[in-house]
């Protein structure tokens, strides 16, 4: 039988907090994906241009659809140098997010807000001749939401904003089936934290 008392309705602020811990894995899970994706890119095309010795600008744009409605973009500068192993690539980056949220109770409780994070950080990549590579991000910043209710048939409503910091590692290795495959396996890890909030 389904709780309707005021206990099971102060779930819905809850999950509309752990939405904006949500947004936030959202964001490194791009960073680590289409942010190095797009940065290599970048670096590929400066490189066939004859340009080496600058930071070459590139830009990442991403969502999703499950249950926190969100869009990511990052936007920094890469650059590879070489070393003894292979080579390293490194980018400074800027990053925002934005996500909105819905929370339905059984005792018709239901809640609504939105989240949004800025933040800064740098990733880099270490990407060696063998077809090992490792990769790593670290960021931090700010993230803020708003939450409205009726909550048990009153009105409520809040107004967050808290400091984060996240970081990613991973690794993998690139193994050459033929001139034209190759099987690419690694894994990663993604660590987001979010303050105590403050109204």
């Amino acid at each position: 039988e389904a709780d309707l008392g005021p206990d099971s309705a102060a779930k819905s602020p809850v999950e509309t907090m752990a939405a904006s811990v949500s947004l936030l894995n959202t964001g490194a899970d791009m960073l680590s994906g289409e942010g190095l994706k797009s940065a290599a890119q970048t670096i590929a095309v400066s490189a066939a241009e004859g340009s080496t010795s600058t930071l070459a600008p590139f830009a990442a744009i991403g969502g999703s659809k499950a249950r926190v409605k969100s869009w990511n973009a990052a936007l920094g500068f890469a650059k590879e140098v070489s070393n003894s192993r292979g080579k390293l690539m490194f980018a400074p980056v800027i990053e925002y997010g934005r996500g909105n949220y819905d929370s339905y109770l059984d005792n018709g409780t239901h809640g609504d807000g939105k989240s949004t994070f800025t933040g800064v950080g740098i990733m880099a990549k270490q990407t060696n001749t063998d077809g090992i590579y490792y990769e790593g991000s670290l960021r931090a910043g700010r993230a803020k939401s708003d939450y409205k209710s009726n909550f048990v048939g009153t009105p409520v409503s809040y107004d967050t904003s808290a400091p984060y910091y996240a970081l990613h590692l991973g690794a993998g290795r690139v193994i050459d089936l033929n001139a034209d495959d190759s099987l690419d396996y690694y894994g990663k890890l993604l660590y987001s934290h979010q303050n105590g909030q403050r109204g």
